[in-house]
């Protein structure tokens, strides 16, 4: 009798939760929007050997007032002018004979994200950060490191990836409510996926990209460095439950 009991009360308490469990149409959706970049990150690698620290830092120094002339003459506002790290460290040179490693000088590294908001002189400004004094290039230069793009539109691009996202779910909901010979009353939950950004990288042209590779000092360079900026992806990824009725 007992073991009867029991029974019908967790076959009651099925129905009952059954009850309560609302009738859904689960779709997703996406949305996917391309825009073009109007904004240019600069990442410039500026360094120096001495054989003390204190001239490593000195001629790092000198390079580092020589880029933010530069970004004046270029009308960067000093916001957009950023040190990401600096570092002065010993170089070890290792003895054979003695199996000891000397300090034989001492390098600096200054590094400077450029954002750079005047996109048709982008290709000037890399090659004149890169210039410098030819007779010093073996002891102190600028290194053009990694090139990005950004968009001060992209806030806008997203929320109309949302947007459209949203709609594009609620027509696959009404088709698939049609179909079933139901109703849809409201939506009951919806989540929205980080909204995803892709950044195309920029490839660096001509005399840049033979900088960057090889750490040199700018050459002398008729005509200013191409970049191809490419385009600024944007996905955004919805689900929705919509409460249906017969």
């Amino acid at each position: 009798m007992k073991i009867f009991l029991a029974s019908l009360l967790v076959f009651s308490c099925s129905f009952a939760i059954a009850d309560t469990m609302p009738a859904l149409i689960k779709v997703g959706s996406f949305s996917e929007k391309n825009i073009d970049p109007n904004i240019m990150n600069i990442n410039l690698q500026i360094w120096a050997k001495a054989s003390t620290a204190a001239q490593a830092q000195e001629m790092a120094n000198k390079q580092v007032k020589r880029i933010k002339e530069l970004t004046e003459k270029f009308k960067v506002k000093k916001e957009d002018v950023q040190t990401e790290y600096y570092s002065v460290t010993p170089e070890y040179a290792y003895e054979q004979k003695t199996g000891i490693s000397r300090i034989q000088g001492y390098s600096a590294m200054h590094s400077l994200t450029v954002t750079f908001k005047n996109l048709d002189e982008a290709g000037k400004f890399i090659d004149q950060s890169a210039k410098g004094d030819k007779n010093d290039k073996e002891k102190s230069g600028v290194t053009i490191g990694n090139i990005g793009w950004d968009s001060d539109k992209k806030g806008e691009a997203e929320a109309a990836c949302i947007n459209s996202a949203v709609k594009q779910a609620r027509g696959r909901a009404d088709d698939l409510a049609k179909a079933a010979g139901v109703k849809i009353k409201g939506v009951y939950s919806i989540t929205n996926q980080q909204v995803f950004t892709n950044y195309e990288a920029a490839p660096i042209a001509g005399a840049a990209r033979a900088q960057s590779k090889m750490s040199l000092m700018a050459s002398d360079v008729e005509s200013s460095t191409e970049l191809s900026p490419g385009k600024i992806k944007i996905r955004a990824d919805v689900n929705i439950e919509y409460l249906i009725q017969n």
